[in-house]
């Protein structure tokens, strides 16, 4: 199976390599055929140079394509250790954060110069689940049970 797939990019990119040999030799026989003197000299730049970039647009496409068959490019995103379960804004710049980092909640005071844990606590410990559809009450009640010594740090 890897030596398979090993011959399929090898194939693929020698083929990718070639093109422009090919590309050289079509037009060296396309000079030879041509005639010297045309009644219009810029007649057909514009269509020529057009299809050429528009070649050149598909082979890059394709290229992305089949880069992205053979396994090249990382499937699906990737897992982060870590996830914000509510942000507070405090200012333009500043803001409280509950981050959950493995088994553990952290919150954090975040700046623009710099990230500060200001407290930390095991995961779930809270309840987050509220009614309340004002997000600054639901976070003043979220800090206000942290500050509480109910929370085990």
């Amino acid at each position: 199976m890897v030596n398979n797939t090993r011959n399929k990019r090898f194939v693929f990119l020698s083929f990718i390599l070639s093109l422009p040999q090919l590309a050289l030799a079509q037009s060296a026989q396309t000079k030879a055929t041509l005639p010297l003197e045309s009644t219009a000299p810029y007649s057909g730049h514009l269509l020529q140079t057009t299809l050429a970039l528009l070649l050149v647009l598909a082979l890059l496409l394709g290229l992305a394509w089949s880069l992205k068959k053979m396994g090249f490019t990382p499937k699906g995103q990737r897992q982060q250790f870590y996830k914000f379960i509510a942000v507070q804004h405090l200012g333009p710049k500043e803001k409280i954060a509950l981050v959950e980092i493995g088994d553990t909640w952290l919150v954090l005071g975040i700046t623009p110069h710099s990230i500060n844990t200001l407290h930390s606590m095991p995961k779930d410990s809270l309840d987050l689940h509220t009614n309340n559809t004002n997000p600054a009450v639901t976070f003043a009640k979220l800090l206000e049970r942290i500050k509480s010594p109910q929370v085990k740090s």
